[in-house]
């Protein structure tokens, strides 16, 4: 059995990705790949792109508003800490959230709260 630091639920949730200047000059990535969440902790996510992401750079991924369940959209900046080839054009890929603030750690857990 698996036990992980933090609870981590499993939830799809969908956006794009979206590349921080700093990161735009030293690795050519996609703008605006999609992504779709495996799960997701107050530490970081497991996400299903359509492309390799290396290892240590710095992405935001900006998540869509789902209505039906009832999620506002958002941004949260994060680090790949990695990413593993799965199927063609699919990669699992690790990231770690960076500097979440008070209100973003809230609103994953009252998430984490909601689904599990």
């Amino acid at each position: 059995m698996e036990t992980r630091r933090v609870q981590r639920i499993k939830i799809e949730l969908k956006g794009k990705v979206e590349v921080p200047e700093e990161t735009e000059k030293k690795v050519v990535v996609l703008k605006g790949m999609p992504f779709k969440t495996r799960d997701i902790s107050l530490s970081g996510a497991l996400l299903i792109v359509t492309h390799y992401l290396p290892k240590g750079i710095k992405v935001n991924l900006v998540f869509s508003e789902d209505k039906k369940a009832q999620l506002p959209g958002f941004t949260i900046s994060t680090e790949i800490i990695y990413c593993k080839f799965a199927a063609i054009k699919t990669y699992k890929l690790g990231v770690r959230f960076r500097g979440l603030g008070e209100e973003k750690k809230k609103f994953i857990q009252n998430l984490l709260n909601k689904y599990r």
